[in-house]
């Protein structure tokens, strides 16, 4: 099971490496070989259950997951892109608490971060199955609130439960 564990960490990681380092070559291969090992060697001490990330399905979600929060970036770049220049500024900030139906600590980590990395919103604390946001404009209505985590939410599930 550590062995299982071990590989899909250091596959990630090389992935992770090898995109960051893109256009590669033999000596990133090589260093990005040794910095995955040691990572996943790391990591192994804090990542809990299961770790099977190397799963057709699980890649195929992440797949369609990007577009999605590719969309909803932009589409948050460009709200918050129209706050800022609008002469009178309207925002309205506060925090909300938006709850969400995930079970894992991966799987909320990854909802808050995807909210995180779009503008305008900031996860501030998850407690249990709430995530308290930050947003630079409160939604008004109850449903456009629970909006924040939508588009993720679905797609996350598929890919980290």
């Amino acid at each position: 099971m550590k062995v299982l564990r071990f590989i899909n960490l250091f596959v990630v990681s090389l992935i992770v490496w090898l995109a960051l380092t893109f256009p590669f070559s033999v000596h990133e291969l090589i260093m990005g070989s040794v910095v995955a090992a040691v990572a996943s060697l790391i990591a192994m001490g804090f990542v809990k259950g299961k770790v099977d990330i190397i799963n057709p399905v699980r890649i195929i979600g992440f797949l369609i997951y990007l577009p999605v929060f590719s969309y909803q970036l932009i589409k948050a770049n460009l709200q918050v892109a129209y706050v800022v220049l609008h002469p009178f500024l309207p925002i309205n900030p506060g925090i909300v608490r938006v709850p969400t139906k995930l079970k894992r600590d991966i799987s909320r980590a990854m909802l808050a971060n995807s909210i995180t990395l779009t503008p305008g919103t900031l996860t501030v604390q998850v407690e249990n199955d709430d995530l308290c946001i930050h947003c630079v404009n409160v939604p008004s209505k109850e449903e456009d609130i629970k909006k924040l985590t939508t588009p993720f939410e679905d797609h996350i599930r598929r890919i980290s439960e």
